[in-house]
């Protein structure tokens, strides 16, 4: 996964840095707790979700089934691509 970590001046961190510590350490201990074994699945899962959601937001109603069916048969039909779909996979 990519880790972003976010710039604040110290000077605006006021009540929150003991807060930010908890989140840090929270993130790195579940971080932590998934197996390895389960770890690049989850990581495909997510992404399916966030780009689900996220495009959700803009407006394309594709669901994730569609993207799946379309992905198992990817380069067979193209013509069944609709361009929601096509736009999701763009992103993927």
């Amino acid at each position: 996964m990519i880790s972003i970590t976010p710039y604040l001046e110290s000077s605006d961190l006021g009540e929150y840095q003991d807060k930010i510590v908890d989140l840090i350490r929270a993130d790195a201990e579940l971080n932590r707790s998934i197996p390895n074994s389960i770890r690049g699945s989850l990581e495909w899962l997510l992404r399916l979700v966030n780009s689900y959601y996220s495009n959700r937001i803009e407006g394309n109603p594709t669901h994730p089934k569609d993207l799946l069916s379309t992905q198992s048969k990817q380069g067979k039909d193209k013509a069944e691509q609709t361009k929601d779909i096509m736009e999701l996979l763009a992103h993927w």
